[in-house]
């Protein structure tokens, strides 16, 4: 976004950190809180014309159920400001099966989050990411956006397929390998239970030539690793 000339405010807790002083270096101004302080959300948050909100859940490695809660009420939090500031554009990065009845807690959460958007009554886009995405365009283009609940994906590639590719770039031999599902609930529950639902629920294809018509330069995965150079 700031290449594409926007002014861009960060919400950080340490200024210092490599990350954010990065963002500083590339022209972010830098507001300093935390999201459990209203105070500081609502001082970071006076003014603006948007607000990306992404949130996790995770504890450490962990997915928690304090984590999700956490998630949630921070969530509500941020919500209730943009609507208190008039904010014009709230874009939330969701996760694609929010809404799905898969029974992971922390989609649930996900799903909560957009029905306080939609209660608020904010001019929101909602974006649902497959996996990982840059998730800034939608403020380049608000009125094909606005109102909208985006799926987000640049490929489509089952573990083999994932493994393939990554050994043809790196020029090395890679293989997919299964664990079963009850050995990742053991690491973690939510994890565990994401994984099922992926194996056990219903398909959801995300319209990738689509997504492409409207981004041209939307990466595949090889794009991707290509682009970033990546390396193991």
């Amino acid at each position: 976004m700031l290449e594409r000339g926007w002014e861009v405010k960060a919400f950080v807790r340490d200024a210092t950190a490599p990350a954010d002083a990065a963002l500083h270096a590339a022209g972010a101004e830098l507001a300093v809180g935390d999201l459990d302080d209203l105070e500081s959300l609502r001082a970071a948050m006076k003014g603006v014309h948007g607000v990306f909100l992404m949130l996790t859940m995770m504890e450490g490695v962990h997915i928690t159920a304090a984590g999700i809660a956490a998630e949630q009420r921070r969530g509500k939090a941020v919500v209730e400001l943009a609507k208190e500031l008039g904010v014009r554009h709230f874009v939330y990065s969701s996760l694609n099966g929010a809404g799905a009845d898969s029974g992971v807690e922390y989609y649930a959460a996900k799903q909560a989050i957009e029905g306080f958007i939609a209660e608020a009554g904010l001019p929101a886009t909602i974006l649902r990411p497959v996996f990982f995405m840059d998730n800034f365009a939608s403020f380049n283009r608000p009125g094909d956006y606005l109102g909208r609940t985006v799926p987000l994906a640049g490929d489509r590639l089952t573990p083999p397929q994932i493994a393939a590719v990554v050994g043809r770039i790196a020029g090395l031999p890679a293989r997919s390998n299964e664990i079963p599902v009850e050995q990742v609930k053991a690491f973690d529950e939510q994890v565990g239970k994401m994984f099922a639902y992926f194996n056990e629920g219903p398909d959801q294809p995300v319209d990738t030539a689509a997504l492409r018509a409207h981004h041209p330069d939307l990466l595949d995965f090889e794009g991707w690793l290509r682009a970033t150079e990546w390396r193991p």
